[in-house]
């Protein structure tokens, strides 16, 4: 089409970036599906290097400080696999009650999955603020969406907040400014029909074809709505949300140790081991490729740089994730109300904040691996202690 001479500038660029969304779309499968993979086998294959060669070589002097880095080597470890586990596991979507069942006849029977591509990850849920203007609904309409389901959006509101929308952050009559495009339908052409809400309001879903709270919204990765959607971790291959937000910390927080801790180790050991004797070209990729199908490294030394490298990255990328979702939680928003910039204030105290998320005994949660009786206090749908 970029040779089309009877499309103007406006039509190839419209479809230049239809283009670039679904490869961004296809991008985001490719991901969800090998990273966790990838991480799986720089934990296994790193800590096969920290444990059985890299603490064996400094410590074998003493066997007091050899004995404490194995043993706290494979409590860390332990810490990262039961966590992953817990995050993969916990359940954060939303299970509607039999209260929103009437919603089911207000939004289109089947979406294609054609269709569906059109939207990934957090694509739907563009959000804009009018700082002048209360909340208006947008000028077009959509075929699936009408003033009866307009309706039962408020209805649900009120009912959840005993007849008062003023009670709920953010309700229909307390003039909101933050708004959220949201799909309600999609036209003959494949073309999909947005409509504005205010961000804390009930929500329709498309593709679930019923209504979600605030805070929630759908994962075409997950093929779900995720109660307080933080955001899709490739990692771990579900979206963290409202129940296994506080393992994702945990999570993090054990990881930026055992990469700190391995590092410490591998790095000295593959100086002396690899680079005292070969190339520092070899520490580069593809040189160190090339190198051992020449048959000028071994393919033991390559494997040990790979994991070097991805200790060094996967540390960075740890410490970044950990210091913003921290963040955040202790100033009650969520990654994505950080990334659009929705201002939202909590009336809870600042340690509070951080039992919301990780429970009342989230001292327990951090050192015993798989603790779960320390649930969250939030509940993902009532949110009475936020100020917009």
């Amino acid at each position: 089409y970029t040779k089309d001479p009877n499309l103007g500038l406006g039509e190839k660029w419209r479809r230049f970036k239809e283009d670039k969304g679904k490869k961004g779309g296809r991008s985001a499968y490719y991901l969800d599906r090998w990273v966790p993979w990838y991480f799986y086998s720089v934990l296994v294959g790193a800590y096969a290097w920290f444990a059985l060669a890299a603490v064996p070589a400094h410590h074998f002097r003493d066997p007091i400080w050899y004995t404490i880095n194995e043993m706290f080597g494979l409590y860390v470890e332990i810490q990262l696999l039961v966590n992953w586990l817990l995050i993969h596991r916990t359940d954060s979507s939303y299970q509607p009650g039999p209260e929103d069942s009437a919603s089911l006849g207000l939004l289109e029977d089947s979406v294609s999955s054609r269709e569906s591509d059109l939207l990934i990850g957090d694509q739907p849920h563009t959000v804009n603020r009018n700082n002048n203007t209360p909340f208006s609904s947008s000028p077009s309409s959509s075929k699936a969406w009408s003033s009866e389901a307009d309706a039962l959006c408020e209805n649900r509101l009120s009912e959840l907040y005993n007849g008062d929308t003023r009670c709920s952050p953010g309700g229909y009559k307390t003039g909101l400014t933050y708004q959220m495009m949201v799909a309600t339908g999609i036209t003959s052409s494949g073309e999909v029909q947005r409509k504005s809400f205010p961000y804390w309001s009930w929500v329709p879903c498309l593709w679930c074809r019923r209504l979600r709270p605030p805070r929630c919204h759908h994962c075409t990765l997950c093929k779900r709505c995720v109660l307080k959607r933080d955001h899709h971790c490739y990692f771990t291959r579900v979206c963290i949300g409202v129940n296994n937000q506080r393992h994702f910390l945990v999570f993090l927080f054990w990881s930026i140790v055992m990469t700190s801790l391995a590092s410490c180790e591998l790095v000295p050991y593959t100086l002396n081991r690899v680079f005292s004797t070969y190339s520092w070209w070899n520490a580069l990729f593809p040189v160190n490729l090339i190198s051992v199908l020449s048959g000028q490294l071994p393919v033991s030394y390559l494997h040990l740089i790979l994991m070097v490298w991805s200790l060094v990255f996967l540390f960075f990328v740890s410490l970044g994730m950990f210091t913003v979702h921290l963040f955040c939680t202790l100033r009650g928003l969520t990654k994505f109300e950080y990334d659009n910039r929705i201002q939202v204030e909590s009336t809870l105290p600042l340690f509070a904040r951080l039992q919301a998320v990780m429970g009342r005994n989230w001292g327990l949660a951090v050192l015993l691996p798989g603790y779960i009786n320390g649930p969250p206090l939030e509940d993902g749908i009532k949110w009475p202690r936020v100020k917009p």
